[in-house]
Formats: structure tokens, C-alpha cells, sequence
């Protein structure tokens, strides 16, 4: 299932990518718009829903498959038995022990980097570098 969502966030972002290639538009109003793409995506996806930031660290995964960074699960767990995913609200008891029962999923900063990369690129064979960048989704 994670896998599905690391791929259709690939796939949408590709598009969206790609669109912008494809314009005859010059070459600064392309950058801004591809700019304004990549600041989209990190905002809907790679972007903690507590502190409102961008990932630096490898985010937790919650068993609801929403993703938290370290300080902000910490912060959520602090003095409690159980906590709610700021997301969906589902109920979770504290595990004794702590953060470190929530998996990191580094895939997401890959995802991140990668992206990046491919933003500065301007290649026309930003495909092909997309899809071998990116760690295998297993």
C-alpha cells in the first residue's frame, strides 16, 4: 500500500514537471513555475503536520501511514499513555519504547533530494533520471 503512494506521488509530480517542460515559455518563466511545482509538492507531502516544516530528519511512520518528525512525535508522546495522530485522530498507546517503535522512513527525504536533483537538471531526460534515483519501493 505505501508503495502506491510513493508511486502516484512520483507519477503526479512527473506530470506536473513535464507540463512545464513542454511550454515554449523562456527559460526564467519555466524556472519559476517549476519552482513554484516543487514548493507545492514539498508543502502537500514532505512537510510535518505539527511544526509545519519540511523533513530534515527521516520522519516516524505512524501505523496509519502518516508521517511525523522525530521531535514532534517525541513532543506528542511526552508525559502521556496514549497520543492521536494529528491527521486522522486515530488512538495510539505510548510504546515503552518510545520513538524508537515507529519505524523512519528515509524514503520520503530520498523522494526529496531526488526531486530536487531533477529540478535542477533540466534535462530532457528527467524521467530516466527520476526512476533510477529513486530507493526501490519495497
Amino acid at each position: 500500500m505505501r508503495e502506491d503512494i510513493y508511486k502516484d506521488l512520483e507519477c503526479d509530480f512527473l506530470a506536473q514537471v513535464e507540463d512545464a517542460l513542454e511550454h515554449t515559455a523562456p527559460k526564467r518563466q519555466q524556472d519559476k513555475q517549476l519552482q513554484a511545482i516543487m514548493t507545492t509538492f514539498e508543502r502537500e507531502n514532505l512537510t510535518c503536520c505539527i511544526h509545519l516544516g519540511v523533513f530534515e530528519k527521516s520522519p516516524r511512520l505512524l501505523p496509519c501511514l502518516h508521517h511525523l518528525c522525530d521531535d514532534c512525535l517525541t513532543a506528542l508522546m511526552r508525559n502521556c499513555i496514549t497520543f492521536r495522530c494529528p491527521l486522522c485522530m486515530k488512538k495510539y498507546w505510548v510504546p515503552w519504547q518510545g520513538i524508537k517503535a515507529f519505524k523512519q522512513d528515509p524514503r520520503l527525504l530520498s523522494l526529496r533530494n531526488k526531486l530536487k536533483q531533477a529540478m535542477n537538471s533540466r534535462r530532457t531526460t528527467l524521467r530516466h533520471l527520476l526512476n533510477s534515483a529513486f530507493l526501490p519501493w519495497v
